[in-house]
């Protein structure tokens, strides 16, 4: 049922469309932990093939960011000892997680 006046409909749905994206950005804040909760992967930095591959990381590609403590975090040097219990552990082909960071810890 819509109202005669196309103003207050136009109104009406831009209200609904700022509600949708405000519960979608919330939702993922509440997921991650983060804000934002999305990056764009700008560098070709985590490319492993030219053509590249399903789970593989290439530029453009959309990424969620999780907050996770930094005890949880395996690095490339854990996951490439022999003698340590995360050797072995891969996520996107490579050995240790994949950690997002600001460079020197500028905010720009």
């Amino acid at each position: 049922m819509t109202d005669k006046n196309p103003l207050s409909n136009l109104l009406r749905e831009m209200m609904l469309a700022v509600a949708m994206i405000a519960f979608l950005v919330l939702g993922l804040w509440a997921h991650t932990g983060t804000m934002p909760p999305l990056v764009v992967v700008e560098s070709s930095s985590m490319v492993h093939e030219e053509k590249g591959e399903v789970g593989s990381i290439d530029a453009g590609d959309l990424i969620l960011v999780m907050d996770t403590p930094y005890e949880n975090i395996i690095t490339f040097a854990e996951a490439s000892d022999e003698n340590n219990k995360y050797h072995g552990y891969e996520t996107h082909g490579m050995e240790g997680d994949v950690i997002i960071y600001q460079k020197n810890g500028d905010d720009g």
